[in-house]
């Protein structure tokens, strides 16, 4: 599982993903963002292209997050695999 965005936009953290060479139509993504014992999450189905799982636009609320660094992780999960991205440091303002 790697991420390809986790990035501050003016609706939250928005991230996204892929698991290279998984292609299970079933799969789910779930983004976590952690700080101080705080965690903010959101999950989504994913999407199958050319072998590989990716996870579409997933949107961390910004009203739920405080100022300071946020460390925000993506997991995916199927039926027969499941992984989890390195985290990723995104500084909230």
């Amino acid at each position: 599982m790697t991420i390809i965005t986790a990035d501050l936009e003016s609706d939250g953290i928005e991230v996204t993903g892929i698991a290279p060479g998984q292609n299970d139509q079933s799969a789910r993504c779930t983004a976590t963002a952690t700080k101080d014992g705080t965690t903010v999450s959101g999950s989504a189905d994913v999407t199958v292209t050319n072998g590989n799982s990716y996870c579409p636009l997933i949107v961390l609320d910004r009203a739920r997050l405080s100022s300071g660094t946020w460390q925000v992780v993506l997991r995916y999960d199927g039926t027969s695999a499941s992984g989890r991205s390195t985290a990723k440091a995104v500084v909230v303002p």
